[in-house]
């Protein structure tokens, strides 16, 4: 079944639709599923420091302990900080990154070490629960609706960080760590530039369309149990059950602090959901790659420069660094390696 499906979708069998426009009010009601009232404290576990991109790197990684009273959330995120070593009582810019379906992984981490030795703060918030193993619909759903309430978490943390600069805050990620990107910048307004890499709006047709294993196998279990017949009936499901995709929020957007890598080939992120959100989010920044999902992610990494760039004027920082994109540890067969198999 699994092996039919990616055959039809390779092929262009999918009836691609936009996600249906809401109106403000609508957008204001579905901004209450994310609201959230929370405490929190953060517990430092491990400090490394290492030498990568031409500068010596912090990494300080713990974990952000939760209680949250409107949704009865509780429990620990684990984060990972990359500090430019030096920064003593200065406040810098930070980027938020937002990990893949398959969790963090060597190309957040590479991101990371580089916006540090750029001179910004880097954070990585791990996942903390996997669609792998999830059922039905209101399960998908609620599984992205706490993503977001932990991180706006993550983000009054990060408010009270002394080296945070609380107006130059960015969030980036990879194919669904952009799709997260992009829902977290439409959300919360504390975010103010955002820059995603294959990331798309529109979940309930990239869960009904996707080629990518793990998708699928979530979409044949959401159809078995209850019972769905096609991806265009489980797409018209989602649409009804999911109410804080990255379109909805179009409203809160500003196209000049928003970047886009799109992939002209990708069938894993399909590239019609991409341009969708360039549109809808006002045609903001970007460049198209005449490539699938992994080999734009594969360039986009090497051209890192481009989104670091992009931060340097979303935030308009002075003297900006502009470390080499290639470490001295990184080798190009390595990378593609490890990008099959984080993307795949």
């Amino acid at each position: 079944m699994i092996i039919l499906q990616l055959v039809l979708l390779s092929l262009g069998f999918a009836q691609y639709k936009y996600m249906p426009d809401v109106s403000e009010d609508e957008m204001k009601h579905r901004l209450k599923y994310v609201d959230y009232t929370a405490m929190h404290s953060f517990e430092r576990k491990v400090v490394k420091k290492k030498w990568s991109f031409g500068r010596r790197i912090i990494r300080s990684s713990g974990f952000l302990s939760y209680s949250e009273f409107i949704h009865g959330l509780q429990g620990k995120l684990k984060v990972d900080f990359y500090f430019p070593q030096g920064i003593e009582d200065k406040k810098l810019p930070v980027i938020v990154i937002f990990p893949p379906i398959g969790g963090v992984n060597y190309v957040d981490r590479s991101y990371a070490k580089y916006f540090a030795a750029k001179g910004y703060i880097a954070v990585i918030s791990q996942l903390e629960e996997s669609i792998d193993g999830l059922n039905t619909i209101p399960e998908t759903t609620g599984v992205f609706a706490r993503s977001v309430i932990r991180n706006r978490i993550l983000l009054d943390y990060l408010w009270s960080h002394p080296n945070v600069d609380k107006q130059r805050i960015g969030v980036f990620g990879n194919s669904l760590g952009g799709i997260r990107a992009a829902l977290f910048y439409g959300i919360d307004t504390r975010v103010k530039s955002a820059a995603i890499v294959v990331g798309s709006g529109n979940m309930p047709g990239t869960i009904a369309y996707s080629n990518q294993e793990i998708v699928v196998r979530l979409r044949n279990r959401m159809m078995a149990s209850h019972n769905i017949k096609t991806p265009e009936e489980l797409e018209h499901r989602l649409r009804e059950e999911y109410l804080i995709d990255p379109t909805n929020f179009s409203r809160m957007v500003n196209p000049r602090d928003f970047y886009m890598v799109i992939g002209k080939r990708d069938n894993k992120v399909p590239t019609f959901y991409q341009k969708e959100l360039f549109k809808k989010f006002g045609m903001p920044y970007s460049y198209s790659l005449p490539l699938n999902h992994i080999y734009s992610i594969f360039v986009a990494f090497f051209g890192k420069y481009r989104i670091g760039h992009f931060f340097d004027l979303s935030f308009a920082v002075e003297n900006a660094r502009n470390p080499d994109p290639f470490d001295n540890s990184e080798d190009i067969f390595t990378v593609y390696k490890e990008i099959k198999e984080a993307f795949n």
